[in-house]
């Protein structure tokens, strides 16, 4: 079987916010027709389990992590930026929490049940931004590194992953969060840039 092949698309979204998602799609072969034939307007795209149809080729995107826990989408509004990133890992990453000029939003995934889980915490200065992620998965994310525009935080986590992917924004654009699925664990995880 053939490695699947990796790439992004960028589309002009017509939206008020500026706001997109990334799509970062992993095309293989075999009988894809039941897939959706485009994507939603207002995507870029999207790095998860859905599925999606892209430059008339038929195509699955596979998402870093595990298909449990239920939908999340955290994101810095418009007015806002991404100042703090706290990460709950020991193993696994069992949470993530970004923080704006107006306070921190909802958690990602959990603070951790044992007793010895790790809480790292970094700031960005002033004239910094989130530009990706690196992440080591299989069933959950196991281990998680932020990159910005002018340094890389981490790496968070075990060392069971047993897939490596790095996504990053377009040129020009930053992250301004996340989505995926999540519980007490990061499930998975997906960009979300502007």
């Amino acid at each position: 079987m053939e490695s699947p092949t990796a790439f992004a698309q960028l589309m002009d979204a017509p939206n008020n916010n500026d706001q997109f998602n990334l799509t970062v799609l992993l095309l293989e072969s075999g009988d894809m027709a039941n897939y959706p034939r485009s994507l939603p307007e207002n995507d870029i795209g999207f790095w998860g389990r859905e599925r999606a149809w892209s430059h008339g080729q038929n195509s699955r995107s596979l998402s870093p992590g595990g298909r449990g826990g239920v939908p999340y989408q955290v994101f810095a509004r418009p007015s806002e930026r991404i100042t703090k990133v706290t990460v709950w890992h020991r193993d696994l990453v069992d949470g993530v929490e970004l923080e704006t000029d107006n306070g921190a939003l909802p958690k990602i995934g959990g603070t951790g049940k044992s007793r010895d889980i790790r809480h790292d915490t970094f700031e960005l200065e002033p004239d910094e931004f989130l530009t990706g992620i690196s992440v080591e998965f299989w069933t959950y994310i196991d281990r998680i590194t932020f990159h910005t525009n002018k340094q890389s935080y981490g790496p968070y986590g075990g060392m069971g992953g047993k897939l490596t992917k790095e996504l990053r924004a377009p040129d020009g654009r930053k992250v301004v969060g996340f989505k995926g699925r999540h519980w007490a664990l990061v499930d998975s995880i997906q960009l979300l840039v502007s």
